[in-house]
């Protein structure tokens, strides 16, 4: 046998055998998919920054943002008890 012919088998083996192993996703809506088995939430459009009104770099445009270039923070903090 070659080995070509060999690596071919193996992987069509391995391929079949792996499938078996599988993941349960639940669809949480709104364009949220979790991942039961990694416990993590998947965005269901996986070109989200596209889409999303942010730049192909990741970060938010002025369009989206507002136009506001102030930060907005509490005039006074007050702690926390407990």
């Amino acid at each position: 046998m070659n080995y070509q012919l060999l690596s071919a088998v193996a992987f069509t083996t391995l391929l079949a055998v792996s499938g078996a192993v599988g993941t349960a996703l639940v669809d949480r809506g709104g364009g949220m998919i979790y991942d039961t088995v990694l416990n993590i939430t998947w965005l269901q459009d996986a070109n989200y920054a596209q889409t999303s009104g942010y730049n192909t770099d990741g970060r938010m445009t002025w369009d989206t943002y507002g136009l506001c270039d102030q930060a907005m923070l509490p005039l006074r903090l007050q702690p926390v008890s407990g």
